[in-house]
């Protein structure tokens, strides 16, 4: 690879210092990247108003990561709503305008981007001579910009990376679309697939259901590529446990649609445990750090449960001192390994895995893992009993927590790049 060749350009929508999700995987891989050599270009959108900077910003500043920000154009009274009457109206306005706009689903939030990206990207790529472009969705609107991006330059090396489903996804208006908006989408899918060198997926299953989908990923030449979520090794260098009396039970991450059964499951089990074993329930500490509300998910007041906001990089401490790492899986993403299950998992802690069955579950069975809770028939008790009388841990060898660290999975990025 000659030297114009480590410039690389990637597309982030939320790229950090904005809040996003996707701003993490990305902001890593840059840093791993620009730690190489490489010199990465991101064109990435403006925060929205009162933007509270990523967990993930310190990651992105590198003398070799060079972030350019352009501005939204997507309505944030739809993007991010308000409550007020005025608010409400605007919002019924615009989704309107939207309607009447777009062809396919209206929430994609890059709708309306593509002629300054186009621009962009075009004189990123003219003045640093790049090879290598690649583009993250969702929203996926920005892999069909890219594609666009590389009809007309058909020198550059596309790389589209799927985060989530697309066709698939129980977000982004989705499952409402009529068949003729979902055609539409289907077509950009098509068109992506058609034009991309490389097709990346955080999970096998999401990877198969593109290749064996409805937009023809069979017929397309592109290379697939599972490129696994991960843990930063800088972010876990202190890994012993941390002294804890508490049988503490950790979950730091969002809240997925879907999940409600599986809480309601989860606060039920522990209100009938202060009755049953009080001694035990005195003993238990559980600990959500997520950014929605308990009361969304009819939980109530409950004296060992703490339910806070997401605290960044602070869950690695909660980690180690956590005895259990909490896994809550809803259908849509029963068979997705989540970041923070990659990051669970290198503290060698066992899982209690509450949600539907699926790989999720069956990689925990597999590698003896944890407990999964799939039908509500699972008494958690005696594991806890377990717990007060001696420490818990996974004995999980370095090498195979290796396979899923940051530098693990960048390497298998690395031989994609021309």
């Amino acid at each position: 690879m000659n030297s114009s060749h480590k410039n690389i350009l990637l597309i982030c929508y939320d790229f950090p210092p904005n809040q996003g999700i996707g701003g993490r995987r990305w902001a890593k891989f840059a840093k791993e990247l620009a730690e190489r050599g490489y010199k990465v270009y991101v064109i990435k959108s403006e925060p929205i108003d009162g933007n509270i900077p990523s967990p993930w910003t310190d990651d992105t500043i590198h003398a070799n990561i060079e972030v350019h920000s352009l501005p939204r154009k997507y309505p944030q009274v739809i993007s991010h709503p308000g409550s007020s009457v005025w608010e409400k109206l605007t919002y019924r306005i615009y989704k309107w305008k939207l309607r009447r706009q777009e062809k396919g689903t209206i929430y994609d939030i890059a709708i309306g981007w593509e002629d300054v990206f186009q621009a962009k990207a075009r004189e990123i790529i003219s003045s640093h001579n790049i090879k290598n472009v690649i583009a993250t969705g969702a929203p996926f609107n920005l892999l069909v910009y890219a594609s666009r991006l590389k009809q007309l330059n058909p020198e550059i090396n596309l790389i589209a990376d799927y985060r989530d489903p697309w066709l698939g996804a129980v977000n982004m208006g989705m499952p409402q679309l009529s068949s003729k908006r979902r055609l539409v989408e289907t077509e950009k899918e098509r068109f992506v697939l058609s034009m991309a060198d490389t097709v990346t997926f955080p999970y096998e299953h999401l990877m198969e259901d593109v290749r064996n989908g409805v937009s023809g990923g069979k017929n397309s030449s592109a290379n697939f590529l599972t490129l696994s979520h991960f843990f930063d090794p800088a972010d876990v260098k202190e890994r012993a446990p941390v002294e804890n009396e508490k049988i503490t039970m950790v979950y730091g991450g969002e809240i997925y649609l879907g999940l409600e059964d599986h809480l309601k499951y989860f606060w039920q089990y522990l209100e009938g445990l202060k009755n049953t074993h009080p001694e035990l329930y005195r003993k238990l500490e559980v600990k959500i750090f997520a950014p929605s509300s308990p009361s969304v998910y009819g939980w109530k007041n409950n004296e060992v449960v703490q339910w806070s906001k997401p605290i960044g990089k602070n869950i690695f401490y909660e980690l180690r001192r956590a005895k259990i790492c909490l896994l809550f899986l809803a259908k849509h993403n029963k068979n997705f390994r989540t970041t923070k299950f990659q990051e669970y998992l290198c503290f060698g802690k066992p899982f209690v895995h509450i949600g539907e069955q699926g790989a999720v579950a069956e990689f925990i069975r597999e590698y003896k893992l944890g407990t999964v809770v799939t039908d509500y028939e699972k008494d958690l008790t005696p594991l806890l009993e377990s717990l007060m009388k001696c420490p818990s841990s996974i004995n999980l060898s370095e090498e195979f927590i290796s396979r899923y660290s940051l530098p693990y999975i960048t390497d298998q990025l690395e031989r994609f790049f021309k």
